[in-house]
């Protein structure tokens, strides 16, 4: 009596499955031609990504290094203007060179249905902001006093947009 754990029989796997029988083997085929796969030089230095998100107007002290930031929702608690702009702020004095900002559910300035009547810009229903991305939204309206104007510096914010960073390579050791 056969184990339930033997292989089975060749015939058994092309009759169960005669494309999936076909293309194993050539796959493994292919797999074996291509030769081993390329990996990193060791001295190549990996981009290291940290990701946050639920801050929550809360200012953490032991984000860790690295080269990329990206805060993945809820800068803040009830969406206001002012909340978003001081997590921004708090977001600019992190270390990290690219910093990169997606909107959540609680972040509701970025949300012209939900947003707070003194967040409001009275002559528009678009919003202000001013940052080094060209992937930023930027408003066409004037609005002279800032008020209505969240100042990302260079910090990335994406909304139905993308971006492309460049990150440096790490020293050659030739001589």
């Amino acid at each position: 009596m056969s184990s339930p754990f033997d292989r089975r029989p060749l015939p058994d796997y092309l009759f169960s499955s005669p494309l999936t029988a076909l293309l194993y083997p050539l796959h493994h085929l292919l797999l074996r031609l291509r030769g081993p796969p390329r990996l990193p030089s060791p001295d190549a230095h990996p981009i290291r990504v940290v990701c946050i998100s639920d801050t929550h107007t809360l200012e953490w002290d032991d984000i860790p290094d690295g080269d990329l930031l990206i805060h993945a929702g809820d800068l803040c608690n009830d969406g206001s203007i002012r909340e978003i702009q001081a997590a921004v702020d708090w977001l600019q004095t992190l270390p990290h060179p690219h910093k990169v900002v997606i909107c959540g559910n609680h972040d509701s300035y970025f949300d012209i249905r939900s947003r707070r009547d003194e967040d409001c810009d009275a002559s528009s229903s678009s919003f202000a902001a001013i940052s080094s991305s060209t992937a930023s939204i930027r408003s066409i309206d004037d609005d002279p006093d800032g008020l209505n104007r969240i100042n990302w510096g260079d910090i990335h914010y994406l909304q139905h947009s993308s971006i492309t960073l460049s990150f440096p390579r790490a020293a050659s050791s030739q001589p």
